[in-house]
């Protein structure tokens, strides 16, 4: 059952929209012991009559046992999965040498596994999106730049973001400081958090962790990628770090005094 559901179903219950409840199996109602005696007590102080279709419908302690065993083992079935999920994908990249399928960096684009065929998932060069990967290093190495004054040539020029109607001063620092496009890529850069701050007051999460925090760079993976997927020497990436970070010591908002000529 669907939370967003789940939870219209409940607030159904308090109101005494119907006397009984069929589940099929209880893994369909929670994957978690201590949610599942939750959601079954709520319910049946709403004098609820919870049936589990593959389960005896007779109430008693050696019902109720027997829901709390099986719901245990619902819940080391779906830890069991993400441990599995999580070694086979460090697997593909650790062993296999292989780039993981995801929301992949501007000036790039995968095309998934193909089950049917048997054809594994590519990674290739989006030329248009790579031109201007391309454009904005040179803009930062040749001519010093801001990302500032870059997100406004880049306006100005109308030039088109991936997602978003104009670009933002994060999505070209985004760009500038990813080693992707020097030829390597890292897996196990972030990790799954809850957010410090909630910034909508929705009743319903879909994911408890749906914020993310960099891990330290001594647990990251990396990969090498062909040659032919580098976008940018790895010379002049290093140079346009170097300068990203002088931009940051030489910004007017970290000048203590103001300097007649310091330009």
């Amino acid at each position: 059952m669907a939370l967003p559901a789940l939870d219209q179903f409940r607030d159904d219950a308090r109101l005494g929209r119907f006397d009984a409840v069929l589940i099929n199996d209880v893994d369909r109602l929670a994957r978690d012991v201590a949610h599942l005696g939750v959601i079954k007590r709520d319910l049946e102080r709403q004098n609820l009559w919870v049936i589990f279709r593959k389960f005896p419908s007779e109430a008693g302690p050696m019902a109720n046992l027997m829901v709390n065993i099986l719901g245990s083992f619902a819940e080391f079935e779906r830890e069991l999965i993400c441990d599995r999920t999580r070694r086979g994908r460090r697997h593909k990249v650790e062993r296999r040498r292989e780039y993981l399928g995801s929301n992949t960096a501007c000036g790039y684009q995968y095309r998934r596994m193909d089950r049917i065929n048997g054809k594994p998932g590519r990674l290739s060069v989006e030329p248009q999106e790579a031109r201007i990967v391309r454009n904005v290093f040179e803009w930062v190495d040749a001519e010093r730049l801001s990302a500032s004054r870059i997100v406004r040539r880049l306006n100005e020029q109308r030039i088109p973001p991936r997602r978003s109607a104009a670009w933002g001063k994060s999505s070209v620092l985004r760009i500038l400081h990813n080693e992707m496009y020097a030829g390597v890529w890292h897996y196990n850069k972030f990790q799954c958090c809850e957010p410090r701050r909630q910034r909508t007051k929705a009743t319903y999460r879909k994911r408890i962790k749906s914020s993310s925090r960099r891990r330290p760079r001594a647990e990251w993976i990396p990969l090498e990628l062909s040659r032919g997927l580098r976008l940018v020497d790895r010379d002049r990436w290093e140079r346009v770090q170097l300068r990203l970070r002088e931009n940051i010591v030489f910004s007017p908002r970290n000048e203590k005094h103001p300097y007649l000529l310091k330009g």
